[in-house]
């Protein structure tokens, strides 16, 4: 299980297993559970002989004599590191949209619901801009669905180098967008949604169908001037679109 072999390990203390990912109120606790109840079970983190981490689920008992005094611990491990990485796959599935990498419409509900407790709180604002791709449908029907990804694979790599670490881009509908802006008022989402839409509409390289310049939209909305709750807030942002380009667009030489 850890690559040691028995001449390495034997009469060793385990702390040479750690990985380094706990910090060290992970261990105290194993302790105080120990020296407690006499026993503890979870999941830790190690590291083996190659260096590479994998995850146990360790049972840890203390041994006593017949006077009740402690003699030792005994630990045993079971290696549920497939199992642990397929749990934490299928979280990142149920939170993220498979084909941008962006938060989806659930992690990004969570996360403003988040966002207006906390600025009911301490009485701040926050911003909201809605983005909607113009003739993503006739992109998808004309030059294929493969070309489509591309195009929202790049537009969503884009989001995200326009906006902060703290900022949340989402994917919440086929070809729409939302970006929350913590603590950024009205004048400064409008700011962020004109380079956005410069960025955006920056030429693109589709595969086997030249260079193409897309068309979107943007609307903002403002806590709480605009909505106190995420729906209202969603369709605030949803509603105050800049005027659409009546200009289709056209392949870019």
């Amino acid at each position: 299980m850890t690559g040691f072999g028995a001449d390495a390990v034997l009469g060793e203390n385990t702390r040479f297993l750690k990985s380094g990912r706990h910090t060290a109120s992970f261990y105290e606790g194993i302790w105080k559970s120990l020296t407690q109840t006499g026993h503890w079970a979870g999941e830790i983190n190690d590291r083996r002989a190659d260096g590479t981490f994998f995850t146990v689920w360790a049972n840890i008992n203390a041994v006593l004599g017949e006077q009740g005094q402690l003699l030792n611990y005994i630990g045993l491990q079971s290696d549920v590191t497939q199992l642990h990485e397929a749990q934490l796959a299928l979280l990142h599935q149920a939170s993220y949209d498979s084909l941008t990498g962006l938060p989806n419409r659930s992690l990004f509900n969570d996360r403003i619901a988040q966002l207006v407790a906390h600025s009911l709180r301490h009485q701040s604002v926050f911003s909201l801009l809605f983005v909607d791709l113009d003739h993503f449908k006739e992109v998808n029907d004309t030059l294929g669905h493969q070309v489509g990804d591309i195009l929202l694979r790049t537009l969503s790599e884009r989001l995200q180098r326009g906006v902060r670490n703290e900022d949340t881009v989402a994917r919440i509908g086929g070809d729409e967008f939302v970006v929350l802006l913590p603590g950024t008022d009205r004048s400064g989402a409008q700011a962020l949604a004109h380079m956005l839409l410069n960025r955006l509409r920056e030429p693109v390289d589709l595969v086997g169908a030249g260079f193409y310049r897309p068309m979107a939209t943007m609307g903002s909305a403002v806590f709480p001037e605009d909505g106190k709750t995420p729906d209202v807030l969603l369709r605030s942002a949803d509603m105050a679109h800049v005027p659409r380009q009546t200009r289709r667009p056209q392949p870019h030489v």
